[in-house]
């Protein structure tokens, strides 16, 4: 036959059944369009039925998962992006200071062969080897960024377990298939985003000749995790699995 031919009546139907069954069997916190429960059979125009499922998916806000970036996570993430901030520019600001200070004075006095020597020894030394304050705080700054990386190495270890078990189990959780998306979208960036800080760290670390082995597989680790989590994926076919069980909607055939 023709499309000149077709009955589109029993679609209409079904689509009306199936539209007012999903309102009542959905479990969304927001109900549908009155005008989806005001079809009729028999008494709406097709047009009145393609306007009212115009309304047919309300607008409803994704909840994010509290263990990827709930109130907790998200401040702790801005203290440690601060606090590693914070020891840069301390670091930095100490280096010029020292040169500044004590670089003319020091460069007087050696001879041309052991400043170039101490040159190229530096790496082997604890960061500015001197005498009295200057020691004392140089000893400060290398011991804080360790502890620090070390601390670092911790918090985003469970973070970034979690968001990897987010990413994996997330299509067995999760209302409707827009939170689902942006769950794992925030899951991806805080995972890839939470290893910047730990660089940063472990950049001053470097730079200044600190060689801590531990410090540096605890970063090591963060980085294979973070391209673990990127290489996750969510597939659409597993989310409609996870709804088709969570409610039975007789009227669609499910």
């Amino acid at each position: 036959g023709t499309l000149a031919e077709f009955d589109g009546k029993p679609v209409l139907k079904s689509l009306i059944t199936c539209a007012q069954d999903a309102c009542e069997n959905d479990g969304l916190s927001k109900p549908c369009s009155r005008n989806i429960d005001a079809l009729s059979y028999g008494e709406s125009s097709a047009q009145e039925i393609f306007d009212a499922m115009d309304d047919f998916c309300p607008e409803l806000a994704a909840e994010i998962n509290p263990d990827i970036f709930g109130p907790g996570v998200l401040i702790s993430y801005v203290l440690q992006v601060s606090f590693a901030a914070a020891l840069y520019l301390l670091l930095k600001g100490f280096t010029l200071w020292v040169r500044i200070t004590q670089g003319p004075n020091k460069r007087k006095s050696e001879p041309k062969p052991y400043r170039l020597k101490r040159s190229l020894t530096r790496i082997e030394n604890m960061i500015w080897r001197a005498t009295g304050g200057l020691s004392r705080t140089s000893i400060t700054i290398a011991t804080t960024l360790v502890e620090f990386q070390e601390a670092q190495c911790w918090f985003v270890f469970a973070v970034q377990i979690a968001s990897i078990l987010a990413i994996v189990v997330n299509s067995q959780e999760g209302t409707f298939w827009g939170e689902i998306v942006v769950n794992a979208a925030i899951a991806y960036h805080v995972s890839q985003n939470g290893v910047l800080p730990m660089f940063l760290i472990q950049v001053c670390l470097h730079h200044e000749g600190i060689r801590n082995w531990h410090t540096f597989l605890g970063f090591f680790m963060e980085y294979l995790l973070a391209i673990v989590a990127t290489t996750q994926k969510i597939y659409f076919k597993d989310a409609f699995a996870l709804f088709k069980g969570q409610k039975q909607i007789k009227g669609c055939g499910l």
